[in-house]
Formats: structure tokens, C-alpha cells, sequence
């Protein structure tokens, strides 16, 4: 019963990551596809209002590699990629905007609203998913199952000895998923900026 318990509280903490994980990445392809989407628009724009609203918008991905992907690592965001966000909006709505790209005008925002909320959504992330109390009873809870074992006496000693260590090995192994997946940008185990910056290669 212990056991049982336990590995259906593992088994709910690894989807718990691994779902969050899997939606890190949705959320860093989504943030991509309305940068790129952006870049299209634009050349709906006047020049005088086209170019430095790519500037801007080039400005940020490359903050947002350079500057906001090494501050997640600390489950923090980047002030500069804060700013160069809101330098787009401002390039939007710049002294070169015209009425007559009302239409494409609201269609670029709603790509820039994506795009913010992508970038959001990625920060909360990076901040992690295991709240701290699962965490004791994740580790309480191995210890606990590894410690019934020796209520189970064999004949022979290197039988239990193998048994428990193997026990201890699963354990351990499926508690090293849910660290490496915790933050998803973080760590060996984590998603990268690629989808952004084969964006930025595209349109430089």
C-alpha cells in the first residue's frame, strides 16, 4: 500500500513536470511564430514605419536570447528585454502611423499581445512547478518506501541488499526527472531559445 501510494504521488509529479515542460516549449514556439508573423506585417507599413518597427522588434529577440534566457536560469526576467518590448509597441504606434493601415495596424497588436503573453507565460515558468511541500513529501515519502523493504526479510542477505538497491535506484532515477524538468529553463535538461533566434536569422 505504501508503495503504491508513493508511486502514484511520483507518477502525478512527473506528468506535473513534464506537462509544464512540454507547454514551456509551446509557449517559446508561440512567442516565436508572432515575432515572425510581425515581420511579415510589416511590410504592409510605409518604410518610414516598417523599418523601425523590425529594429525594435529585432532588438528584442536578441535581448530576449542574449539577456532574458541566462536571468531565467535564476527563474528571473531581463529589465533590457522588458524595455525592448515595450520599444515595439512604441514603433506601432510611432509618429509614422498611418490611418489607412488601421486594419493591419490591430492585427500587428494582436501579434505583439501574443507575443507578450508568450514571453509571461514562459517567465512563470521558469520560476518552477513543484510547490516546496510536495517536494518533503516527494523525498519523506522515497525514504519512507525504501525503509519498508527492510521489514521484508529474505533468506539470503545479498537478496536484500540487491532488492533495496534497486528499489533506492528506480526511486531515485524518476526523482531526478522531476528536479531536471522542475524549471524547464534551467539546468542540463532545458529548452532553448532556438525557435527565436531562427527567427531572427530569417529576417536579418
Amino acid at each position: 500500500m505504501v508503495g503504491r501510494l508513493y508511486a502514484l504521488l511520483l507518477a502525478f509529479s512527473i506528468f506535473l513536470v513534464w506537462q509544464k515542460y512540454s507547454d514551456a516549449e509551446k509557449m517559446v514556439e508561440k512567442e516565436a511564430g508572432a515575432a515572425a508573423a510581425m515581420y511579415h506585417l510589416s511590410s504592409g507599413l510605409g518604410e518610414a514605419q516598417a523599418s523601425p518597427l523590425r529594429s525594435a522588434l529585432t532588438v528584442y529577440l536578441q535581448s530576449a536570447i542574449s539577456d532574458e534566457w541566462p536571468a531565467m536560469d535564476s527563474g528571473k526576467q531581463s529589465g533590457k528585454t522588458h524595455l525592448a518590448l515595450g520599444a515595439v509597441y512604441k514603433a506601432i504606434l510611432g509618429p509614422a502611423a498611418s490611418q489607412r493601415n488601421v486594419a493591419l495596424i490591430f492585427e500587428l497588436f494582436d501579434q505583439v499581445d501574443t507575443l507578450t503573453q508568450a514571453r509571461r507565460s514562459r517567465i512563470l515558468a521558469a520560476e518552477g512547478t513543484v510547490p516546496d511541500i510536495l517536494w518533503a513529501v516527494l523525498f519523506v515519502g522515497g525514504a519512507a518506501t525504501i525503509g519498508f523493504t527492510f521489514f521484508f526479510g529474505t533468506m539470503y542477505l545479498r537478496s536484500q541488499i540487491l532488492m533495496t538497491a534497486l528499489l533506492a535506484l528506480l526511486i531515485c532515477s524518476e526523482l531526478l526527472i522531476v528536479v531536471a524538468l522542475n524549471q524547464p529553463f534551467s539546468g542540463t535538461v532545458k529548452v532553448g531559445p532556438g525557435a527565436l533566434a531562427d527567427v531572427v536569422a530569417d529576417h536579418a
